[in-house]
């Protein structure tokens, strides 16, 4: 009787009823059927393996071979086995045995595993065959869908497998016939599948589960996997030969015009008035092209032995589900003498690079992470080779010749737009200035792909098998479909290009004055200037009047000055007068003295905010120069700051004590002692005060001698076989002569101060010229302590000597240059030994034409090597020989002013520094200046420093120290004991600071002390 879904009975059986009821029966017969055969086989199978040994010895390799496996890491096979996969909504499918269509409304599947995945090329010529096996296939679904109803399955598979056979047929298009394509007919040769369904079962209120619901487990999993095999095998078939082959056809189509070689970009036209530099007359391009021609075959070791170090971190892709990093990169093989092989052509405006890596291969090592939203990451390595033939590429470059040939280096660092505005003024519009014009590469045969896990090596050599059928068929069209797509990607990648460049920082200077205008600074040049001149107006102004008056003292108060040196030398000093107040003062000078004073404190705060010293680069090639730079630009604050960021913190500390606040002191103090009256500022106070300044007034040479190092530390040459040369040289600017010449102008300032006091305080005390000058020769070691005590002075003094000629000549220390750029130079690091006078013999090596440079070696070697040996000596003579009191008494201030200039121990002081902290500078000059970009990267890639300078003390570095000490404490010693030894004889104080003393030396007179040794002056 027929029935309804709701339980009610119907009067006559429902047609639809009938074909269910109908369709059941069929079903059961068939499952019978399928189940018996099934079980057939299963029996033969077990009787073939109990009785073929060689069988069961197969299958326990086979377990053998899965276990080891399975001890493998398998990243790919975790991350399947916990994917989760949403099937798509919507999806239609007919239902085997006309049990109707399924729409798909909802479902996933899960536990992913395959056990295996081989292949197999089989391909002959341009004909790519290929077999692929997929063994122990395993998944488990859940399907909802409707069929007259709703429909749930719930079905897993397992020790399943799939066997398809692959054929691909060249494509030969009619326009490029000798570039045959692999998108031609696809053909199935074969599949064979084998689905084993484990479990299922159904639910829902469709025909389907009515039909099925109810049979046996046994029945379902065989009938419902020969449901599947047959429309899998034919589904496979028809996906491959005939949707396949339209996706190949279409893409033939598309793929066929990069057969052909690209066509030349257009060729715009530059401006009419506008220079353009001929690249191929280029110096540095020259040098460039002689240092690849010359230093080929290390250049090709090194980058061998570099990049197979190398460890790498960047990011190459990161998408919403997938980041890609790049962890390695090496090249791999050693190249002979021709290969691998880098040439520079250039011609008119065009720049061409060829790069030929014959024998090289490339090999990367990405990071792949899978994120796919609530499912397991996937974590993979994988490592790809790829073989190169060559590369080439074509740039064109118009550039403005002069806008390039007053461009600084330094404003190129700081911005790379600085060197673009050279070219963007050639073009309307400016993109037409700088563009690819072409790119070609040849490849070779080879690209493998390699990954960690049993799963991911049988994908790699189903890849790896695919990649070398089409090398081996299709090298040809490859490397032509390469060239094409680089040929349209010229025009992208210059719109690229061009995006980059505007969006770099403007094109500026303003970091390398450490944020002053640089039009303030300059302003300070001008102002020193015009306030010397201004004082030098007023004081000729104010001289024209006074003599117009018939006076020469301020309001008429210090005496006629028409009698000149000898007039003043008549006329008394005032106490209760300053300095410049004095009636002896000659008005010209106490007007400009201020100024004087006034115009240096300028010209110092100019030299500390402008640029003091440049490293540059010269190239010569063909009997042409071009100067690149600068590298680095030094400034004391710069200088400052750089030290103290790099750890050189005693560098910083001297330097700006030495060179940045002392200067201002010593011009405030002499401000002092020249307006302040005594009851303000004592005369014996300025004595004191003015003493001092004249003793260490020289320590501000301190940043002008480390300059005079670092000229020494970074001057490489390299010159090529033919004509070409590189130099690398520092220069002194404008603001280091300024600072030079402000130091020196501080200290005649202050040595006038200092004999307008000395002049003052003797006329007061009636002790100017009289006294002693009757008195027979005597020396004044007789005059002085005790034998032990004068032999002890005249041997330090000696050994002063000594030391200081020995220092000067031997090597004392050395600078060690390394790095990245040095090997490539010379094929070794560069140690560079020095002694203090070969140190200043270097200043203007090769550049004697340099007037300043030529006359910044000769005051350097006067005033660290002359004037010290010369100061020692004198001051042996004065102590040693028979001297009139007069004459000892001139001798005395000779020395006192050799003593203010001899820079001996200002310069054992800078060696001392620098040998401590000159590398931590360098250091943070290539790492954190306007290099940091390019030498970061470097020393990332190759694990390399890109450039390196050290500077180590060798053993008779502790000579020229001991030479400076000695040169710090014996003359000022000595020159105490003088001093007083000649006061005795001239029966008054002799010294400066003492002059002024109430409490004139006892026992004075030209004879005083007797004629042999035995009446010694009291030691200080």
């Amino acid at each position: 009787k027929g029935f309804k879904p709701n339980g009610r009975l119907a009067a006559t059986p429902s047609p639809s009823l009938c074909r269910a009821m109908s369709r059941r029966l069929v079903l059961v017969l068939w499952l019978w059927l399928a189940t018996a055969a099934a079980g057939a086989a299963q029996d033969d199978e077990e009787e073939d393996l109990s009785g073929d040994p060689i069988g069961e010895g197969d299958n326990r390799s086979a377990l053998l071979t899965s276990s080891a496996a399975a001890a493998r890491p398998d990243p790919l096979r975790r991350w399947l086995e916990g994917l989760r996969i949403s099937l798509p909504a919507g999806a239609t499918g007919e239902l085997p045995m006309g049990m109707g269509t399924l729409e798909l409304t909802a479902g996933s599947c899960w536990g992913f595993e395959v056990g295996h995945l081989r292949s197999e090329d089989n391909s002959i010529d341009q004909t790519l065959r290929f077999d692929v096996n997929v063994t122990d296939f395993e998944v488990t679904c859940h399907i909802e869908g409707l069929n007259n109803g709703t429909l749930e399955v719930n079905i897993t598979m397992g020790r399943s497998s799939l066997e398809v056979g692959l054929q691909i047929e060249p494509y030969v298009s009619p326009v490029a016939p000798s570039l045959p394509l692999p998108l031609g007919q696809f053909n199935s040769t074969h599949c064979l599948a084998d689905l084993v369904v484990q479990n299922i079962s159904f639910a829902g209120d469709s025909l389907v589960n009515e039909a099925l619901q109810g049979l046996p487990l046994e029945m379902l999993t065989p009938m419902m996997g020969t449901f599947i095999n047959t429309p899998l095998c034919e589904g496979l078939r028809h996906a491959i030969e005939d949707q396949a082959t339209s996706f190949a056809q279409m893409g033939a189509q598309l793929v066929t015009p990069l057969l052909f070689e690209p066509l030349p970009l257009f060729q715009p036209d530059p401006l009419p008035d506008k220079s353009l530099m001929n690249l191929s007359t280029y110096p540095p391009l020259k040098v460039a092209q002689a240092l690849v021609r010359d230093r080929f075959e290390l250049w090709a070791n090194r980058v061998v032995q570099i990049l197979s170090v190398a460890s790498f971190e960047f990011l190459l892709a990161d998408t919403q589900n997938t980041s890609v990093t790049l962890r390695d990169f090496q090249i791999q093989g050693i190249g002979a003498r021709t290969q691998p092989g880098l040439e520079i052509g250039m011609m008119d405006q065009l720049l061409d690079l060829f790069v030929n890596l014959e024998g090289l291969s490339l090999y990367t090592s990405l990071g792949v992470d899978v994120h796919l939203p609530g499912q397991p990451t996937l974590t993979e390595v994988v490592d790809i080779t790829l073989g190169l033939s060559n590369l080439s590429m074509g740039l064109r470059a118009w550039v403005d010749e002069p806008m390039l040939n007053n461009l600084e280096i330094d404003q190129v660092i700081q911005s790379p737009r600085c060197i673009v505005q050279c070219a963007t003024s050639t073009a309307d519009p400016p993109s037409d200035s700088i563009a690819v014009e072409n790119m070609e590469v040849a490849m070779r045969p080879l690209l493998q792909v390699s990954a960690e896990g049993s799963l991911e090596h049988d994908i790699t050599q189903l890849f790896n098998s695919l990649v070398a059928a089409l090398y081996s068929g299709y090298m040809p069209a490859i490397n032509a479909l390469v060239n094409g797509a680089l040929g349209m990607a010229r025009a992208p990648l210059n719109s690229l290009m061009w995006q980059r460049i505007e969006s770099l920082p403007k094109c500026s200077r303003a970091e390398l004055f450490m944020g002053v205008d640089e039009h303030v600074i300059r302003s300070l040049w001008t102002s020193s200037i015009s306030v010397a001149v201004l004082g030098a107006v007023a004081a000729v102004a104010a001289h024209w009047r006074s003599k117009r008056r018939g006076t020469s003292g301020l309001d008429g108060e210090m005496g006629s000055s028409a009698g000149g040196a000898e007039a003043a030398a008549g006329v008394e000093a005032r106490e209760d007068l300053c300095l410049a107040r004095q009636p002896f003062v000659p008005l010209v000078l106490t007007v400009f003295y201020p100024f004087a004073l006034l115009s240096v404190m300028l010209l110092f705060l100019f030299a500390d905010l402008d640029l003091g010293a440049t490293v540059s680069v010269v190239m010569a090639a063909e009997g042409r120069s071009a100067t690149i730079g600068p590298l680095f630009s030094f400034s004391l604050v710069s200088t400052i700051a750089h030290s103290w960021d790099s750890g050189a913190y005693f560098i910083s500390i001297l330097t700006l004590l030495t060179s940045g606040i002392w200067p201002f002191v010593k011009l405030s103090l002499l401000f002092a002692s020249w307006l302040l009256p005594p009851s303000r500022f004592s005369v014996r106070r300025r004595g004191h005060v003015l003493n001092f300044l004249d003793t260490w007034g020289k320590y501000s040479f301190v940043d002008s001698w480390f300059l005079v190092l670092s000229m020494s530390a970074f001057a490489l040459e390299w010159e090529s076989v033919g004509e070409a040369s590189m130099k690398v040289q520092t220069t002194p600017t404008a603001a280091f002569y300024a600072f030079f010449t402000a130091t020196s102008l501080s200290l005649v300032l202050g040595h006038v101060a200092s004999e307008l006091h000395t002049h003052a305080a003797k006329v007061a005390s009636g002790k100017g010229s009289g006294g002693g000058s009757s008195g027979e020769a005597k020396p004044l070691s007789c005059l002085v302590g005790s034998r032990a005590l004068r032999l002890a002075v005249a041997c330090a003094i000696a050994l002063g000597v000594l030391l200081a000629l020995v220092g000067t000549f031997l090597v004392s220390f050395v600078f060690e240059v390394d790095g990245i750029a040095v090997e490539f130079l010379y094929g070794r690091h560069v140690s560079k030994e020095y002694s203090l006078l070969s140190v200043g013999t270097s200043v203007a090596q090769d550049r004697y034409d340099n007037a300043g440079l030529l006359g910044l070696e000769i005051v350097f070697l006067a005033l660290a090597v002359v004037v010290p040996i010369l100061e020692l000596c004198v001051l042996l003579g004065l102590w040693m020989a028979p001297m009139r009191p007069l004459t000892q008494r001139a001798v005395l201030h000779f020395c006192y002013l050799l003593d203010s200039w001899a820079s001996l121990d200002v310069a054992a002081l800078v060696l001392v520094i620098a040998t401590s902290e000159f590398g931590r500078m360098a250091e943070f000059l290539v790492y954190k200046s306007g290099f940091a970009t390019p030498c970061t990267m470097i020393k990332d890639l190759t694990a390399s420093e890109c450039l390196e300078v050290n500077m180590h003390a060798r053993g008779c570095m502790a000579i020229v120290i001991s030479a400076g000490l000695l040169l710090l404490v014996v003359p000022k010693v000595t020159l105490r004991l003088c001093a007083d030894a000649i006061s005795q004889r001239m029966g008054y104080p002799v010294l400066p600071k003492e002059v002024a003393s109430d409490d004139p030396v006892k026992g004075g007179g030209g004879n005083s002390g007797g004629g042999d040794c035995a009446s010694p002056v009291r030691r200080p």
